[in-house]
């Protein structure tokens, strides 16, 4: 395992994919990828990169052709407004609501049910907590241990101070403190409140202390991962991710480092920073690429891609636990990104592959698919034989924390 972390770099692509920038690559729509750091969705209202079944092909069109495509749909957009003013839009007839609609009204009644649990305070946080030790270290601050005075529960803050933060930046961690306040899963992390003051962001959520899965990799060093280790973790890994696909969000940077452990007895995964996240669109894709080189899918290097990315991350992670290297081996950015775009087939001939049983390297083939519309999504994965038979939580605890010591 020494070997493989030591080509697995903690550097991080953010916005700009090093491959786009050296190649001048573009996207289908022939438009440059962006280097702002916006709320991607508002950026890709203008690239809208639906798939072609809801895009007419002649929407974009120009001339005289483009022109009566575009009077024909406002004059059918303006009818059904007229419709739904008098009420006859989606009960006429008997007609039955749309299923996004109802996904969408779920989605928004989780929401307001977290955030009602998830307050903003005013007050000073010294008054309900008592501030520990410095357990890590960000961009623009600090994570300390903190003891609620009144329970003696333990949770952790990040605090974060204003003058290091970047206006380019500040809205995408407003954006990404919207999100965490969102979710709510065993196997991403929880934020219980927030402070902001003058000069400082506070984020108090749940105390991890289990350390991240890179360094756990890296402890192992040679020895190898048993299957219904790997199994366990995986399993949890897609089951946040389907989790947050639900909810219509995109991590977009899964890898060993955002990966912790709520503690080292039970061995739960959390998912944390989702400073890369975002929300999308059923049938949109996104089009500015985000991540760490060697967990990109070919789709995000190419700036087209979906919600599918994720799904190939957690592939990468657990072709490392499988064999102990990742399958792209690069020093150089811009060259290990090429590899990653103009590979067509994995090889699994390796001496490594030998010991592994096929359900595994099912699976694996499955979530490295290079075709992302052709990927399964985590709901399906999370059904594959191979995580059913293996990946049982509760039944591998033990092992897992014992591979993991």
């Amino acid at each position: 395992m020494g070997k493989c972390m030591s080509v697995v770099p903690k550097n991080k692509i953010k916005p700009l994919a090093v491959g786009i920038t050296a190649t001048g690559d573009k996207t289908k729509e022939g438009e440059e990828v962006t280097k702002d750091i916006v709320v991607l969705d508002e950026e890709a209202g203008a690239k809208d990169k639906s798939p072609s079944k809801d895009v007419s092909p002649t929407d974009n069109a120009g001339g005289k052709e483009g022109k009566k495509n575009k009077k024909k749909k406002k004059k059918e957009e303006d009818g059904k407004d007229g419709k739904e003013e008098n009420g006859k839009a989606e009960n006429s007839k008997g007609a039955k609501p749309k299923k996004e609609a109802t996904k969408d009204r779920v989605v928004k009644k989780i929401e307001a049910s977290r955030q009602g649990m998830v307050k903003r305070r005013e007050e000073n946080i010294h008054d309900k907590y008592a501030i520990g030790k410095v357990v890590g270290l960000g961009c623009f601050g600090e994570v300390r241990k903190i003891e609620d005075k009144d329970s003696g529960q333990m949770r952790c803050v990040k605090i974060m101070s204003k003058h290091l933060i970047p206006k380019s930046a500040q809205k995408r961690i407003d954006y990404e403190i919207t999100l965490l306040i969102s979710l709510d899963h065993p196997n991403i992390i929880k934020i219980f409140e927030y402070y902001e003051t003058s000069t400082k962001i506070y984020i108090v959520q749940e105390l991890c202390t289990g350390g991240e899965l890179h360094d756990k990799i890296v402890a192992r060093k040679k020895s190898q991962f048993e299957e219904h280790e790997i199994a366990a973790l995986i399993q949890q890994l897609i089951q946040g991710i389907n989790y947050l696909h639900k909810n219509y969000i995109v991590h977009r940077d899964i890898n060993p480092e955002n990966i912790i452990f709520s503690n080292n007895k039970d061995m739960k995964v959390k998912i944390v920073d989702f400073g890369t996240s975002q929300k999308f669109r059923h049938n949109q894709l996104m089009v500015q690429p985000y991540g760490t080189p060697y967990y990109m899918s070919p789709e995000v290097i190419k700036g087209c891609y979906s919600e599918l990315c994720d799904i190939w991350s957690i592939g990468i992670i657990m072709h490392i636990l499988l064999v102990g290297y990742p399958p792209f081996q690069e020093q150089d950015d811009t060259k290990l990104l090429a590899m990653i775009c103009n590979c067509r087939m994995l090889n699994f001939e390796a001496h490594g592959w030998r010991k592994r049983s096929l359900g595994a390297i099912d699976l694996l083939k499955k979530l490295l698919t290079i075709d992302f519309r052709m990927r399964p999504s985590a709901e399906k994965a999370m059904h594959h034989e191979w995580l059913r038979s293996l990946g049982g939580f509760d039944a591998h605890v033990d092992d897992v924390k014992k591979a993991l010591e």
